[in-house]
């Protein structure tokens, strides 16, 4: 079941994988956002000073979306081309 890479994609197929992206970027970008919430709250009820080593990767972990989101513009621009 290997896809070969010389065959270009369709364009349904294209539009399938720009709306899984945007699925998992969505999902990705909630639990990013419910946990800087929990963390947010924690920090101000326990203090800084307990929870601030935890706030760091959760401050950069919207970069982990940072491929997601050019694969998608790019996905994007493929399939605007493609149906004009």
């Amino acid at each position: 079941m290997e896809q070969n890479i010389k065959q270009p994609e369709s364009v349904e197929a294209l539009i399938k994988r720009k709306d899984l992206l945007k699925g998992v970027m969505l999902g990705l970008g909630l639990v990013y956002l419910v946990a800087f919430g929990i963390l947010t709250y924690l920090a101000v009820t326990n203090g800084l000073s307990k929870v601030s080593i935890a706030l760091i990767p959760i401050c950069l972990s919207p970069l982990t979306l940072l491929p997601l989101l050019l694969n998608f513009n790019s996905l994007k621009k493929v399939i605007a081309s493609r149906k004009a």
